[in-house]
């Protein structure tokens, strides 16, 4: 058929739009509506000068051809959207916003619960009313100026039919968008808290000594085991301290100076408030 061409063009381009890495998806969609356009066009254009044999052809080219860059034009449209409202900053800003979009979805979905089934199902009994353009006047639906609204190109249920696959297209983008959202929310915290954890410079027994200690001397509430103690210390001072379990096993088996680090810290201590008082 005369689409064929077109349709191999509109693939392979579409392919490389998805496939660039530094293609934001504000910058896909910008990219991807002018080629869906553009397709779109060309097969109305060729359209104009080619009449199909029979009714079989009309259906299946509103019903599967031209859906295939009408979805995505409807897909990259919201997609656009989306990216230029979405709160630039604050989580849980952005997360209400994607929030609201997936029920603007489902509402659609609801709204449309009979052509949805009639997809779903693989129903073909309404085709001929549904995608020739014979029958477009005699039942109505409303297209949305966004998405091409011309009675030669246009039946009484094509436009709905690649809304349906655009809006899913659209929900698999806000589940993602909602992931990179959470992720970057939470890379932001780690990093954040990077920046600022101090440096431990002694030895990893020397951090257990005191992990013991403070753990042991009841400083800190007895719901938060050493586990706990010990997760908080290797975050704030950026530190691994492996096995400390083993560690303090070897601690408890030195022969003297079992409690060598507060030791220190108690003689350390006493000269910096003499040399103070001095």
């Amino acid at each position: 058929m005369f689409y064929e061409a077109i349709m191999l063009t509109f693939a392979a381009e579409l392919n490389e739009i998805r496939k660039t890495s530094n293609n934001t998806y504000l910058k896909q969609a910008n990219l991807g509506i002018s080629l869906c356009q553009k397709t779109l066009n060309t097969l109305k254009t060729y359209l104009q000068s080619h009449n199909f044999e029979a009714s079989h052809q009309e259906i299946n080219f509103f019903k599967n051809i031209k859906v295939k860059p009408m979805r995505q034009l409807i897909y990259f449209i919201e997609v656009r959207s989306c990216e230029i409202q979405i709160p630039k900053i604050g989580k849980n800003y952005q997360d209400k916003f994607l929030n609201q979009q997936l029920r603007k979805t489902n509402e659609f979905f609801k709204k449309n619960t009979e052509i949805v089934l009639y997809k779903n199902q693989d129903c073909t009994h309404f085709d001929e009313y549904y995608f020739t353009r014979e029958h477009q006047q005699t039942l109505y639906f409303e297209n949305s100026h966004f998405y091409l609204n011309d009675p030669e190109f246009n039946t009484y249920c094509d436009v709905l039919w690649a809304k349906i696959e655009g809006f899913y297209l659209y929900m698999d983008y806000l589940k993602e968008r909602k992931k990179q959202v959470e992720n970057s929310h939470i890379n932001s915290l780690t990093d954040s808290y990077n920046k600022h954890s101090l440096e431990w410079v002694s030895s990893k027994a020397a951090a257990v000594e005191l992990i013991y200690a403070l753990h042991s001397s009841n400083l800190i509430k007895q719901k938060y085991g050493i586990k706990d103690v010990a997760k908080t210390f290797e975050q704030a001072f950026n530190i691994d301290l492996g096995d400390y379990y083993h560690t303090f096993s070897e601690i408890r088996s030195r022969k003297v100076n079992r409690t060598k680090l507060l030791d220190t810290l108690k003689e350390n201590l006493i000269k910096k408030m003499d040399e103070n008082d001095e």
